[in-house]
């Protein structure tokens, strides 16, 4: 039986969080990427990534709200029923 650490594993095997600065500013976007250029789903990323799903959602819902502060008020209303989806959807894998 082997038995080993999280201090003993490399990057490479690293299997989840906490991740650097540089590794989610990465992974954010990569998930931009196949959610707002592709239209993939948070599940459907999270399979692509190999992530955990619920890291992939705060990550769209982040990207959601920078979106949101950045745009002028004609997109807000696409925002919001954007923003309703994914929250309809992070309810719904709850």
């Amino acid at each position: 039986m082997l038995v080993c650490s999280m201090y003993d594993m490399t990057l490479e095997e690293k299997m989840g969080g906490p991740y650097t600065k540089q590794e989610q500013e990465i992974r954010r976007d990569k998930v931009f990427e196949l959610h707002f250029e592709q239209g993939h789903s948070a599940l459907k990323i999270a399979k692509i990534l190999d992530i955990n799903r619920n890291t992939i959602n705060k990550d769209i819902e982040s990207l959601y709200l920078e979106l949101r502060s950045e745009k002028p008020d004609y997109s807000r209303n696409w925002l919001d029923k954007q923003f309703a989806r994914l929250e309809f959807q992070r309810m719904r894998l709850q």
